[in-house]
């Protein structure tokens, strides 16, 4: 199950100007002052994002959704001691793009922002952008980010190439 994961800055943004309630963010064993991933809600047989309006099939805060809404259908995976690159092939437009050039295109300005200096920054005050998302066929990784890896894990933790 994806819920999306915001950002601590995020949820003080969306919950000060009232556009989100800070209840969808409460968690048990929920550190203060953390990222944190939405409550999602029941729909049918479902759960989906209280952001999503289904009758209208489109994010109520598309102009403010987080980070991880951003990245998606690329995913920050955690395994071990490492964070992978990883894309979500349930996600329609990733299933039917996922070997194109283009997509290729992207995979490398990806793995370059995600490594740079200002994300190293803002991933360090929230580690928890890397999911553990466990043994998930739909999840395919693409590549690991080393630099992602040692900052998030403070180590050098090895990594083979991909």
């Amino acid at each position: 199950m994806w819920a999306p994961v915001f950002m601590f800055e995020e949820i003080v943004e969306l919950t000060d100007k009232d556009i989100l309630p800070s209840l969808l963010f409460s968690h048990p064993g929920q550190k203060i002052s953390r990222a944190s991933r939405i409550n999602l809600t029941k729909s049918g047989d479902l759960f989906i994002c209280p952001c999503f309006d289904e009758p209208a099939n489109k994010c109520r805060i598309y102009p403010r959704r987080p980070f991880d809404c951003v990245l998606y259908p690329f995913l920050l995976v955690r395994k071990d001691e490492l964070v992978y690159l990883a894309i979500d092939k349930k996600c329609p437009y990733a299933a039917s793009n996922s070997g194109t050039f283009r997509t290729a295109l992207y995979k490398g300005y990806l793995k370059r922002s995600l490594q740079s200096k200002q994300f190293i920054v803002l991933a360090k005050n929230n580690p928890e952008i890397a999911g553990d998302y466990g043994p998930d066929p739909d999840i395919i990784v693409l590549s690991v980010l080393p630099t992602l890896s040692r900052a998030l894990n403070g180590t050098s933790a090895p990594y083979n190439k991909r």
